[in-house]
């Protein structure tokens, strides 16, 4: 992210910054890269999902026990913030926000 970042001051230096067609290519390739970057993040988080599924077969949990269902709500709550923090960032590229006048 930082390379986008010293990449856009850098941009932004040029003289005449109105008169350049192709600088909205890659001003949409940018965009393209932050969004990218936001949703790879946030699939990066499902990793939470599979380490207590490990735990609960290593450590030969039995079921329906006290720490097995709360192994299992922690699972399901992990991947619920997941998905919430995907479609978030999706739903931010989709949809253009609401402008009032």
């Amino acid at each position: 992210m930082a390379i986008f970042g010293v990449s856009q001051i850098l941009l932004s230096q040029i003289p005449d910054f109105h008169e350049l067609s192709w600088l909205s290519f890659v001003a949409a390739v940018m965009s393209f890269g932050y969004a990218s970057i936001g949703i790879g993040l946030s699939i990066a988080k499902i990793a939470v999902y599979f380490p207590t599924e490990i735990y609960l077969i290593q450590s030969k949990v039995p079921k329906f026990s006290t720490i097995w269902i709360g192994m299992k709500l922690l699972n399901g709550f992990s991947l619920i913030v997941t998905l919430v923090a995907i479609i978030g960032s999706m739903e931010g590229i989709i949809y253009k926000p609401f402008q009032s006048n």
